[in-house]
């Protein structure tokens, strides 16, 4: 979002009439938006922090309705008591900039790894994903998303080796026709503790809901999963999986088969999903012992899934 102070003075008017801008600054956003965070002054002498999030060129290109849809599933997770970032505005008219823009309330604190008490933290984490799993696919905030059916994820121009590629491909097509599918729920898409805001030990918010879909929650469990065993270690992996089994009554009898789909989603590219780790606290988490940790996670959802067929 290529911003002077003009243009943000309009938005600020647009959302806090009155308001004035005190100062901004750039947050993450990569290539599917820009995302700015500014502090204002209400004309009572309060302030207030915002967040606009301006869509990227590619997703505009390609999901011409992000910014609405967005902002129409945050409203409705928000009301529905998902801990979000409570969306404020919506602008799609591209007259101020030229791309559609939303307003959400900035939330206090950070997806900070460097936590103690681990036990609690993924806990926490998997009595969310439950509520989230619990949201109303029907509801007309969700009417733009379509069920996700099982698949396999396409392979790239060649295999990851590093990563077993191949080998998991082989086991994930050979069981592919025997997955029993388990109601289809609304699901985050990307339910990692990267996700997670935290303020002092609440959970303040989770965020960037761009890949939501409709499908087999145990999509979500399984990709959490994965990133808890490389943030947190074996043993906060399965408390995660326990705490959301207490919670959620599912058939899981191919919840290994997930981890399997789930762990083709950094082939060639680990090293760049390593870089995230050093931001969030964790400079230990490197792409060796991510590589290490996909190693294990696979071979033990390889082993799982073949006992459980005999």
């Amino acid at each position: 979002m290529s911003q002077s102070s003009p243009f943000m003075d309009k938005i600020i008017a647009l959302v806090e009439p009155g308001g004035s801008l005190v100062r901004q600054w750039p947050l993450g956003g990569g290539i599917s938006c820009t995302t700015t965070a500014v502090e204002i002054e209400l004309p009572d002498g309060q302030r207030r922090k915002l967040v606009v999030r301006q869509v990227g060129q590619w997703s505009f290109e390609n999901y011409p309705n992000s910014a609405k849809n967005e902002f129409e599933l945050l409203r409705y997770l928000d009301d529905f008591g998902i801990t979000v970032a409570v969306p404020r505005f919506v602008d799609l008219s591209c007259d101020l900039l030229d791309r559609p823009y939303l307003v959400l309330n900035y939330v206090e604190g950070s997806p900070d790894l460097t936590v103690d008490d681990r036990t609690q933290r993924v806990t926490i984490m998997a009595e969310n994903l439950a509520k989230i799993h619990s949201v109303d696919v029907a509801h007309p905030a969700l009417a733009f998303m379509k069920p996700t059916a099982i698949n396999i994820r396409p392979a790239g121009d060649r295999f990851d080796e590093d990563l077993q590629e191949g080998k998991i491909r082989s086991v994930l097509e050979s069981f592919f026709g025997q997955v029993a599918e388990n109601r289809y729920t609304f699901r985050h898409g990307d339910y990692w503790p990267g996700n997670m805001v935290w303020n002092d030990d609440q959970l303040a918010a989770v965020i960037d809901w761009e890949e939501t879909s409709i499908g087999d929650p145990l999509f979500d469990v399984a990709i959490a999963r994965l990133d808890v065993l490389w943030a947190y270690g074996e043993e906060a992996m399965l408390t995660f999986t326990n705490a959301y089994q207490a919670k959620v009554d599912l058939d899981y009898t191919f919840l290994p088969w997930w981890d399997l789909r789930v762990s083709l989603r950094p082939m060639l590219n680990i090293a760049a999903w390593a870089t995230s780790f050093p931001l969030l606290g964790r400079p230990d988490v490197t792409s060796d012992s991510m590589t290490s940790g996909h190693r294990w996670f696979v071979d033990v959802a390889i082993d799982q899934l073949r006992h459980s067929k005999g």
